[in-house]
């Protein structure tokens, strides 16, 4: 009876705040290591197999074809993996639901404040090409996790798992302007409640399907990049060029008939010199030995090619350091229609797709070969609900990109994203594409901010 009445007091005094959660993330419904490491101002730069995700109008601009299969992608936030264990433990002390709520309750006094999560894509695969391409992203989860000390210890929880397949394409209009469009069917399942103690003690799996909304929609994206002409600049750069080798052939031995003889050909008529312009019937006669001639066969023997000093051609090369980007998200504002699939009990299909806006731009103020540097700052999230702060849309980053063949590639980056700092780099050897990043994201309200700071890598392979 005394077990009882413990039970119900606990949950009399959080009955209140259990129910939906009460996240103020901003969820994107597609992340890049690479663009998470600049702060997440990537819309005017898209110019690797995300751009099908950033910005489809990337796919005028795209130079090379691309093949990417990730493998694996996965961050976190340091307290999650030890909360979640913490949580489990607490859920299998001996005894009564009273005493496996009390432990549990002790676990979220321990983590009261903070916030905690990740996210993992894995079996990626992209088709990236100049003009169009697709992308399936089969596990794309994300978990966000809070823990509220009120008048009851409280664990907010939003998890989104999707499962997308995309496919775009776009197009120049002019060298300024260019376009692109993005169609995206994506399932999803969503946990998005407050838990309490007692829920915890009963059902101690932070993330459970049978809990899920479940539901598909299809929805698109719009995207633009202009570059304009009036801040273009003219480059010249200086290419070696490679001077005609002069080879000379003079007489080793020569061995005259008797039609030669009685024209007194001289023997010094048989020292040539053929130019890299000569006939090819000149060069191969010259590189075997032999020079046929009027009067009959000569032996020759080639020399060295004369050395000439280098020449150098300039080019000049019209190029658009700076970009300006605009995308439209979700384009229909699809709901879900509800699916049964996974969860064969859902009740309810997730909440609806919303409508955002990206504005960015990007200079590049220094280019030297095979090196870039780069700026970008964008606006992000813009008509979004929970977008209740300029700094919750405020995304800025530079990026150093050697990229001097298609099998190497070193790209080191920073930025700051809704008001923190982001650092990442990315390395491609051969076909293993490995990218690393940290980041921080705004969690908390427009009058307590609160950062979750998630450290991510992700390992796959690019052709």
């Amino acid at each position: 009876m005394k077990s009882l009445l413990t039970l119900a007091l606990l949950s009399a005094t959080q009955v209140a705040f259990a129910g939906n959660s009460l996240s103020t993330k901003i969820h994107n419904q597609y992340i890049s290591l690479r663009a998470m490491g600049m702060g997440n101002a990537y819309t005017a730069v898209a110019d690797d197999y995300t751009l099908l995700f950033y910005n489809p109008a990337g796919f005028a601009k795209k130079k090379n074809n691309e093949i990417q299969f990730s493998i694996v992608g996965a961050g976190a936030a340091k307290d999650t993996m030890p909360f979640a264990k913490d949580v489990k433990d607490a859920s299998d002390t001996q005894g009564s639901d009273t005493d496996k709520a009390n432990a549990i309750s002790a676990v979220l006094d321990k983590y009261a404040g903070k916030t905690m999560g990740g996210r993992v894509q894995a079996a990626e695969m992209f088709w990236i090409r100049k003009h169009w391409g697709f992308g399936l992203v089969p596990v794309d989860l994300s978990l966000d996790v809070t823990v509220d000390k009120q008048l009851g210890p409280t664990v907010d929880l939003n998890v989104i798992k999707d499962s997308t397949l995309a496919i775009g394409g776009g197009a120049e209009v002019n060298k300024e302007l260019s376009w692109g469009v993005t169609i995206k069917g994506t399932h999803r399942l969503q946990v998005s409640e407050k838990l309490i103690a007692v829920q915890l003690a009963t059902e101690p799996d932070l993330v459970d399907a049978d809990r899920a909304s479940e539901g598909f929609a299809v929805d698109g994206d719009i995207g633009l990049l202009y570059s304009p002409s009036w801040f273009s600049k003219t480059v010249t750069k200086r290419i070696p060029a490679q001077a005609s080798a002069t080879v000379k052939v003079k007489k080793a031995r020569a061995t005259e008939t008797a039609a030669a003889k009685k024209e007194d050909t001289p023997a010094d008529a048989l020292s040539l010199t053929v130019d890299s312009g000569s006939s090819e019937a000149a060069k191969v006669a010259a590189a075997s030995g032999t020079v046929e001639t009027a009067s009959g066969t000569a032996e020759v023997k080639a020399e060295e090619p004369k050395k000439e000093e280098s020449k150098v051609v300039e080019v000049q090369e019209e190029t658009y350091p700076l970009t300006f980007s605009f995308v439209a998200r979700n384009v229909l504002a699809s709901s879900f229609t509800k699916q049964k699939l996974i969860n064969k009990d859902a009740t309810m299909a997730p909440e609806k797709l919303q409508r955002v806006f990206d504005i960015g731009s990007q200079y590049e103020f220094a280019t030297f070969g095979s090196l870039t540097l780069r700026a970008m700052l964008d606006f992000k999230n813009l008509n979004h609900e929970q977008a209740s702060t300029m700094a919750k849309t405020t995304h800025a980053g530079l990026e150093f990109d050697y990229s001097p063949s298609g099998w190497f590639k070193a790209q080191f980056r920073g930025g700051m994203n809704q008001g923190y700092y982001t650092a990442g780099t990315t390395l491609l050897l051969g076909v293993f594409n490995i990218e690393a990043a940290t980041y921080g994201e705004e969690v908390g309200t427009a009058s307590n901010k609160v950062e979750n700071r998630v450290y991510a890598a992700k390992f796959g392979m690019n052709f």
